[in-house]
């Protein structure tokens, strides 16, 4: 019992610590939670955010960062290229000194290895329609046509894959209108399906630019501030308050 008791006390107070640090690390750049019951999203600013981490700190940045998503790669002497021309088409296509081969079509957005693999993200968002896909070349010294993972019910804009869990590698796909989370134990998720930064307000959308993990939350920078959704695998979820399953949303104070 007094192991018990010791343990969600342990729990109520690591929860704690996860939602001070966040927001006191967000406040360094100037950004305040609002209660988003009571706040219209319009009026918040336009200025884009980037949300990075650098080993244990947070960065949040005001201008664009160098580091993008990247949809060519070099693997020994083979060049991935993967091509996106919106309602257009596009395709991924490997390079061999003078030869060059298709390996499928898609509006690629981005690759990413993983291990010894090749990680193929691609979708589109066009009027009404967004979906995707993730797709795994397993030998990239080997092309072939990438094998499919997981089609996606929304437009992909970026993957960050999280590596807090030891024993397990989770794919978290930044939608045009949600999260996503992949694993090949678990299959596709839905972690917020209708998110904040797909929503429009006053003919503005308030989009996403990037996407990091910072204790157990997943951060999510958009024009207008931070999105703060905890990841459903950590000690902010272990112990959930009224508002740990909602996202929660930092702007700059002056707004």
């Amino acid at each position: 019992m007094h192991r018990i008791l010791a343990l969600f006390a342990f729990l109520i107070f690591s929860y704690q610590a996860n939602a001070d640090s966040l927001e006191k690390s967000l406040e360094k750049f100037g950004l305040v939670e609002v209660d988003l019951s009571s706040f219209a999203l319009g009026s918040s600013s336009r200025i884009p955010h980037w949300v990075s981490t650098q080993g244990e700190e947070l960065i949040v940045s005001r201008a664009r960062p160098d580091t993008r998503a990247t949809t060519e790669i070099q693997i020994g002497e083979l060049l991935y290229v993967g091509t996106n021309r919106g309602e257009w088409g596009g395709e991924l296509f490997v390079r061999h000194e003078s030869e060059t081969t298709k390996l499928m079509r898609g509006n690629i957005v981005q690759l990413e290895l993983w291990e010894s693999s090749l990680l193929v993200l691609e979708g589109l968002a066009h009027l009404s329609l967004a979906s995707g896909s993730l797709s795994i070349l397993r030998d990239p010294d080997n092309p072939t046509k990438p094998t499919l993972l997981a089609r996606l019910p929304d437009a992909p804009r970026l993957m960050y894959i999280d590596g807090a869990e030891t024993d397990l590698h989770r794919f978290i796909i930044l939608g045009d209108q949600s999260l996503l989370s992949y694993t090949p134990e678990y299959g596709l998720e839905i972690l917020e399906p209708n998110a904040l930064w797909g929503r429009a307000t006053w003919g503005f959308q308030n989009k996403a630019t990037s996407i990091t993990r910072f204790n157990d939350y997943y951060l999510v920078g958009i024009y207008g501030g931070v999105v703060a959704i905890p990841a459903p695998w950590g000690t902010s979820s272990q112990q959930c308050m009224d508002r740990c399953s909602e996202a929660r949303f930092f702007t700059l104070s002056d707004n």
